[in-house]
């Protein structure tokens, strides 16, 4: 009579081979299922701990990352307000293992990475934006956009008056504390350079703002003009 329900000696031996290799499976895919990093990678986490002298960030690791006290130091104290336990916040790995054996993080080069991403959209895009120049050298003006130094060539200024090819210094003084419309022009992670254009910006605005006029002017309306140019003819 067939029998039905029992199992051959070949497969009772590979299913204890394979109860066996549970256990071990468990372990690697616990123990060795954390993420390695290296210096300069970009992390997200979830801060776990905020103390005065560092910040502690679950990133996925064995332990937690740190931010330390040094690095708290560099974030103005709205920043420093602002972290709390929970808060999701990106990071980059500064030292994947320091002589005490922790992972050191940034919250401050995040912050600038995330700048020149924003940079590089605003190329793509041909947004302009609003920013105050707080310096000058005899090339050109700086301009700070987010936490990146930006830089308009005096060739991409559009007031300033020259003197043969040299832009007249004074005049770039004046520009200190002023803002200024701006595009950007180039972006160079690498080289750390971002170039802007207050010509350019001044050339797309102006467009829209006369084809928005354009649109709006009707047959009879009265409106106030500046003359700009005088030739025989008019």
């Amino acid at each position: 009579m067939e029998q039905r329900g029992t199992i051959s000696a070949p497969e009772t031996q590979a299913t204890e081979t394979q109860i066996a290799a549970n256990p071990m499976e468990e372990w690697m895919n616990g123990d060795f299922a954390y993420r390695s990093f290296k210096k300069g990678d970009v992390v997200d986490g979830i801060i776990v701990q905020v103390s005065p002298d560092e910040v502690l960030v679950d990133i996925g690791a064995k332990s937690e990352g740190v931010v330390s006290g040094r690095e708290l130091e560099r974030m103005t104290s709205e920043d420093l307000a602002d972290l709390r336990v929970g808060m999701a916040v990106r990071t980059v790995i500064v030292n994947p293992e320091d002589k005490d054996g922790n992972i050191v993080l940034s919250l401050t080069q995040a912050e600038v990475d995330r700048d020149w991403e924003e940079a590089e959209r605003n190329l793509q895009s041909g947004e302009i934006f609003e920013a105050s120049v707080t310096n000058h050298n005899k090339g050109g003006v700086i301009v700070p956009v987010g936490r990146l130094r930006g830089f308009v060539p005096a060739s991409q200024l559009a007031r300033v008056h020259r003197r043969g090819d040299d832009a007249n210094s004074q005049n770039l003084a004046n520009l200190v504390g002023q803002k200024l419309w701006l595009k950007v022009i180039e972006v160079d992670r690498a080289n750390n350079r971002l170039i802007l254009s207050e010509q350019a910006a001044m050339r797309q605005r102006n467009k829209a703002l006369k084809e928005r006029l354009l649109s709006e002017l009707k047959e009879g309306d009265v409106v106030t003009g500046e003359v700009i140019s005088l030739a025989d003819f008019g």
